[in-house]
């Protein structure tokens, strides 16, 4: 799951961009990074509920002896999530950067 998100934040990020932006005007650009915006804080906000998820869950299962693994198993999904959600996060600065830039240049 992680890899076909990376690939596809990956898609969109760098070949939708340049792909398209030759035949967008300067507000369609700044428009089309707005959307890439709005899905990116999207998957952002589901990663955040699994991490409260799986925390939660480990935070259950670590005082079972029995369930030791488990807390273990949900605890390193909330860690791989919340480096999901930090990379999801330097995106859209990026994504924030570049359409200053385009709206600042005439």
């Amino acid at each position: 799951m992680k890899n076909f998100f990376l690939m596809w934040v990956g898609f969109l990020m760098v070949l939708m961009p340049i792909c398209g932006s030759f035949a967008l005007s300067k507000q369609e650009q700044i428009e089309h990074i707005d959307r890439q915006i709005t899905v990116l804080q999207q998957e952002k906000r589901g990663l955040e509920g699994r991490i409260e998820f799986y925390e939660s869950e480990a935070n259950r299962l670590q005082f079972q002896n029995t369930e030791l693994s488990s807390a273990k198993k949900y605890w390193q999904l909330a860690q791989s999530s919340k480096a999901l959600v930090q990379e999801i996060n330097q995106k859209i600065e990026d994504l924030q950067k570049e359409k200053i830039s385009l709206a600042q240049t005439p």
